[in-house]
């Protein structure tokens, strides 16, 4: 997959399928954005693996359930890295309760 001089923007980046395609795409050449729900820390761990191969990244928080923050999500993307030519909506929007 070739992805140099690309924009990426990857929903749920914090973790798991999100993190892992985040960073093949910078691998692969892009620029990284990563949105996270709840755990910056995570995230920004992901985004400094990214920095090590020499690309830039962006750690944007954001609930995407909400049409307002995925708005203002792809604005601080367009001013940080340049409006994104690919798109991995990876996050899942499911209730949160508890087990029992």
């Amino acid at each position: 997959m070739a992805a140099e001089g690309r924009v990426a923007l990857v929903t749920g980046a914090q973790q798991g399928i999100g993190r892992a395609a985040a960073v093949a795409l910078a691998r692969a050449g892009a620029d990284v954005a990563l949105n996270y729900l709840d755990d910056r820390t995570a995230t920004e761990k992901a985004a400094a693996e990214i920095r090590a191969m020499g690309r830039r990244a962006l750690v944007v928080q954001g609930d995407i359930s909400r049409a307002a923050e995925v708005d203002a999500m792809v604005v601080a993307v367009g001013q940080g890295l340049g409006v994104p030519d690919i798109l991995v909506n990876n996050a899942g929007v499911y209730p949160r309760s508890p087990f029992l």
